[in-house]
């Protein structure tokens, strides 16, 4: 039976992630601003000759420069590392589909984020203990969806059944994953993050193939 790949967010709270070593703070400390400055330099020195393209898609006027340092750290540690394994599930011929559960609980919005493994009520059907009298029935729509690809794969070894909505296979040609959204369900859907986690491919596939 071949496993479903999961991309997650990170978990709230969490105050920074590490890659080869380094850390990445969510607020640098420095009175005069140049620890952040540094450390948005350290984080694009990691694409080598796509820094300028890793500029664009992750440090936009309106966005918060700690932001998209935790954007960057995210993607690497979790969201390419979800992908890598689906393709190389599927390069040795075996079946895998990939996920993104961006639902949150309509009590939680609109402030709240899917925070990482936010899907644990949804899948096991623990709602009530989660949220308690808050859980609306959008929320338990959601968790009937969830519960039931699981379900599905956890018995046939494919996801998906007739009363849902079709889950294809993983192909890395497409770039398509199962979004769980917020407001319209299960959604197959190109990765809206698919140019952000081509860069991390290309630049961890450029430093592993440089000499040791």
């Amino acid at each position: 039976m071949t496993p479903l790949r999961r991309c997650s967010r990170p978990s709230p709270g969490r105050e920074h992630e590490r890659y080869e070593g380094r850390t990445y703070a969510e607020e640098p400390h420095s009175s005069n601003g140049n620890g952040r400055d540094v450390a948005h330099r350290d984080c694009l020195s990691f694409f080598g000759t796509d820094a300028a393209a890793s500029q664009a898609l992750y440090f936009a006027d309106t966005v918060d420069p700690a932001a998209a340092i935790k954007s960057i750290a995210v993607d690497i540690t979790m969201h390419e590392p979800a992908r890598f394994v689906a393709r190389q599930v599927t390069a040795a011929g075996q079946p895998a589909w990939l996920y993104r559960f961006d639902y949150v609980a309509e009590s939680l919005r609109p402030k709240g984020t899917a925070e990482h493994s936010s899907e644990l009520p949804y899948l096991f059907g623990t709602l009530d203990v989660r949220y308690g009298a808050a859980v609306t029935a959008k929320d338990r729509a959601m968790a009937d969806t969830f519960m039931g690809y699981f379900a599905a794969f956890a018995k046939t070894g494919d996801p998906n059944r007739s009363d849902l909505p079709s889950w294809p296979r993983y192909d890395a040609a497409k770039s398509e994953l199962m979004m769980f959204t917020a407001d319209d369900g299960a959604v197959m859907q190109v990765d809206p993050w698919k140019d952000r986690l081509d860069l991390i491919q290309r630049a961890i596939e450029a430093q592993a193939a440089q000499p040791q």
